[in-house]
């Protein structure tokens, strides 16, 4: 008798476009292992904190790359504004 073990195989979709991140070339590589964490407080109607509003998202680097260019565009758009 012979064994063989598989290891399991896991695959991860990108939470903005949906494409499946199996590495290779093009769109879906997974080269950046893009995965982006919002901490936050999801507030009750009286504005204090009842729930975890975390956000978690897996991406691709074509999605990770524009992302973070928007995240940074916004944040130097704040940066403008006075207090």
């Amino acid at each position: 008798m012979s064994i063989e073990h598989i290891p399991a195989k896991t695959q991860v979709w990108c939470d903005a476009c949906g494409a499946l991140c199996g590495g290779g070339f093009g769109k879906g590589r997974r080269i950046m292992e893009g995965h982006i964490t919002v901490k936050r407080h999801a507030l009750d109607y009286l504005g204090q904190p009842a729930a975890d509003g975390t956000v978690q998202l897996d991406l691709c680097d074509d999605c990770l790359t524009e992302i973070c260019e928007v995240i940074n565009k916004a944040a130097e758009e704040l940066k403008g504004r006075k207090p």
